[in-house]
């Protein structure tokens, strides 16, 4: 009887010791607060970047390296896995990207080993295929975006995503209205299970000022918020013909994998503010310029999701900084010292720059934009 008590006692201490175990593995993998104490909310901002060079004569769009013209452009990191943040599945999509005057010129390599695509419609609702996508914020006020999906058949679809009355709204690009061209070929052989491909690419060009349902156009910056994703679909074989697998616990397709160039801390893409920067300038960046820029952004955004979590327990928003400890927001993690005025319906946040004269603000909707200060 002893020995069978002292062994449970073992078994329970054995249970105890491995759930402690990864209870502190899992904190410190995936944080239950954000660095500034706020629950559920992206834990930091760490985003990827990427300059982007001048080209001397335009690439033509064919989907090749046609006379070496992408050489002196350098690949971009390799994508990730949304879910943990690392190159696990065996292949590897990266891309190249550079300007001439007012155009975007983008160049991307998909490796896959099984290179399928059925839709040919570039006008369609909805992509039933694997693509590549690109995400754009236009106006780099981390609140409207613009994204363009294409398959390996060269098909493109596009959305214009706005904000109207707190409510997001898609509206479909018609690619006949804007000059976006795109080419795609094929190393190995498309919808064929019989054989192992090695890689499709994707080139694309698309101008700086894109205007869509009157939205602010997409101007050079010292940088824009960019971020890009390769999605597939799990697939099973029908009479050689490849179709998305459905779950037959659920009866609907199985969600498909996605890979970014930015990791989001597996947040939803429409957290504007964790995608990638990409530079739009001949010269460097002023490094310190833009690592101050970025971190009064985050400090604001931090804000912002403060105040609808104090809007949602108080029925209003704070009006003063001090008022968001109260939803757990930690004054001490501030570098900077947000300015807030508010009432019941809205509020806007400021920090102001000294060094560079610039007062940034975010309001109740999310949007962040700047003006110069007052000397």
């Amino acid at each position: 009887m002893l020995k069978l008590q002292s062994k449970n006692i073992i078994h329970y201490t054995l249970i105890c010791f491995i759930f402690i175990s990864c209870s502190i593995k899992s904190a410190d993998t995936d944080p239950e607060t954000n660095e500034f104490g706020l629950p559920r909310k992206p834990y930091k901002f760490i985003p990827n970047t990427y300059a982007l060079k001048t080209f001397n004569t335009p690439p033509i769009i064919d989907g090749k390296n046609t006379n070496n013209e992408w050489d002196h452009i350098s690949w971009s990191s390799s994508f990730v896995s949304e879910i943990d943040g690392k190159n696990n599945n065996g292949l590897d999509t990266k891309f190249k990207m550079g300007f001439y005057n007012d155009t975007i010129y983008l160049f991307a390599k998909i490796n896959d080993t099984q290179i399928w695509a059925i839709q040919a419609d570039t006008e369609s609702k909805y992509f039933k295929d694997n693509f590549f996508e690109i995400y754009i914020d236009c106006d780099n006020n981390e609140y409207d975006y613009l994204n363009i999906n294409i398959n390996a058949l060269g098909a493109l679809k596009g959305n214009f995503c706005k904000h109207i009355e707190n409510r997001k709204i898609n509206s479909r690009i018609k690619f006949q209205d804007i000059p976006v061209h795109a080419a795609t070929s094929i190393y190995g052989t498309i919808n064929n299970p019989n054989d192992t491909d090695q890689y499709w690419v994707a080139e694309l060009s698309f101008p700086l000022n894109i205007k869509q349902d009157s939205s602010d156009d997409f101007n050079i910056n010292r940088y824009v918020k960019m971020n890009f994703a390769l999605s597939k679909w799990q697939y099973v074989l029908v009479d050689g013909i490849y179709k998305k697998m459905i779950n037959s616990n659920t009866g609907t397709l199985y969600n498909k994998d996605q890979w970014l160039w930015s990791y989001m801390w597996e947040n939803p893409v429409d957290n504007i503010e964790l995608w990638g920067e990409v530079y739009l300038l001949d010269n460097q960046p002023d490094q310190d310029k833009l690592t101050r820029d970025r971190r009064i952004k985050w400090e604001l955004r931090n804000v912002f999701y403060a105040q609808q979590l104090h809007h949602k327990k108080y029925k209003k928003y704070a009006n003063k900084i001090a008022g968001l400890k109260d939803v757990g927001f930690d004054l001490s993690s501030l570098i900077y010292r947000p300015d807030i005025k508010a009432n019941k319906k809205h509020f806007i946040a400021s920090i102001t720059d000294k060094e560079d004269r610039k007062t940034w603000n975010i309001d109740d909707r999310g949007v962040i934009n700047w003006q110069e200060s007052k000397k």
